[in-house]
């Protein structure tokens, strides 16, 4: 699934309105299909009225704090805590303005309860063993 994005000029009320739909915290905005900013729920909840008619490129986080595939959860989630982010944009490690996905803490949080508590995986019974 493509991450959902906003472009560059795309305004501020049009990135309320998305991640309200959405229901995500974060939209990473792209200038050219490059990545070049993240704007977040907390960025622009507390614009007034008048700055609603902004571009999103006025309120989002630059440059974007990064995460490359198959980098560890810990590793992640450190970074995470260390530049105080709820999202980390998971790019190319070759090509860093290429967007792969976003990861969030929620993510990270549910992924190590699975680790600890793997989903029950049915047992066969006796009576649905071929043969018994």
């Amino acid at each position: 699934m493509e991450p959902i994005t906003l472009a560059v000029d795309a305004p501020v009320q049009v990135g309320l309105r998305l991640m309200a739909e959405k229901r995500i915290g974060c939209v990473p905005i792209l200038a050219a299909g490059e990545l070049v900013g993240i704007v977040t729920r907390d960025l622009i909840a507390v614009a007034e009225e008048e700055r609603l008619e902004v571009r999103v490129d006025a309120v989002m986080s630059h440059p974007v704090i990064v995460g490359h595939p198959n980098e560890d959860l810990f590793s992640l989630l450190q970074r995470m805590i260390h530049r105080e982010v709820g999202h980390l944009a998971i790019v190319e490690r070759e090509s860093p303005g290429t967007l792969l996905g976003l990861l969030t803490r929620g993510d990270i949080g549910r992924a190590m309860h699975e680790d600890e508590h793997p989903p029950a995986t049915p047992t066969a019974d006796a009576s649905s063993i071929s043969g018994a």
